[in-house]
């Protein structure tokens, strides 16, 4: 019992509320981010026109590069056991900014805060000192409810573990966000369908986790994370559970989201030749970035 309460706590806590919402009797909400393009029609020559056409105002309805960066920290300290003799710090000021659409790969050795800072950057924990503004919230300041919307809507987690649930079919654990969202029941079964196929699941969406390979928990992980049309996907050393070959799978199905869907990734990784695949490589070292570099892309140098 005890160990399905922690299940729960954990879910709640990467997808809403505390409480588990009943979807009826709530309204519908926007579950990421849509960008509405508005079809030109071009309209045919008029004939015997006697007075000139007054020409149209430039089209302003394209979505235009964003200046502004998804994540923008500036000197975020963590520290535990504050006041106390065994007072720790873990991050001692970072200053990162990512971008709508990169991909960005966060190394470094262990104990080097990799995990402290994802814990941040996902809204998992909050910051001792510094400012962090995610999309524009500054999450620093934002109060609880506001986080938890933040985590379900903006925010898709794919960890290392997988944190599926057992004893629900993949189908079930794909749709957790959009329950949480108050997405209702028919909607949320056909976009997890349509994502457990876009990843290669669709003929295991009936399945249990222990009847899953790794790989297969991971891509359902994914689709799990890809459900709610999120800014940024988070992945915390998604293939350090896999073997090679699973773990090329798994990288392509992370370029085939961030080239077809032009979604944000921050990649938390150990593995160098997985990091030179992403576009920007970010090094930690007891705790402060000690060097920012470009990538070689897709696929590394192979």
């Amino acid at each position: 019992m005890e160990k399905k309460q922690e299940i729960a706590a954990s879910v709640a806590a990467m997808f809403g509320e505390a409480t588990t919402p009943d979807p009826a009797s709530q309204p519908e909400q926007p579950t990421g981010r849509t960008l509405h393009f508005e079809k030109v029609h071009r309209a045919e020559p008029a004939e015997a026109q006697s007075e000139p056409q007054e020409q149209p105002a430039p089209a302003e309805t394209q979505p235009q590069p964003s200046a502004e960066p998804l994540i923008s920290m500036r000197g975020i300290r963590k520290s535990f056991y504050i006041g106390q003799p065994n007072e720790l710090e873990i991050l001692h000021g970072i200053d990162l900014d990512v971008y709508p659409g990169e991909f960005v790969a966060v190394v470094g050795e262990s104990g080097s805060g990799k995990s402290t800072l994802m814990n941040i950057i996902g809204v998992l924990d909050r910051p001792t000192q510094g400012s962090y503004l995610l999309d524009g919230v500054n999450v620093h300041e934002a109060a609880d409810d506001e986080l938890a919307r933040i985590r379900n809507q903006k925010i898709g987690f794919v960890f290392q573990t997988y944190n599926l649930i057992a004893r629900q079919s993949a189908l079930k654990n794909v749709e957790i966000p959009m329950l949480y969202a108050g997405v209702k029941p028919a909607e949320r079964t056909r976009r997890a369908k349509e994502w457990l196929e876009r990843v290669g699941m669709g003929d295991r969406y009936k399945h249990q986790p222990n009847e899953l390979s790794g790989g297969q928990k991971q891509r359902v992980a994914i689709a799990r994370a890809m459900v709610n049309e999120p800014a940024l996907i988070l992945a915390d050393e998604p293939t350090g559970a896999l073997d090679s070959e699973t773990s090329r799978l798994v990288m392509d199905i992370f370029h085939d989201m961030h080239e077809k869907y032009n979604k944000t990734i921050v990649l938390i990784t150990h593995n160098p030749a997985l990091a030179e695949e992403c576009q920007r490589v970010i090094t930690l070292k007891d705790g402060l970035v000690v060097d920012e570099r470009k990538g070689a892309g897709c696929c590394g140098t192979d």
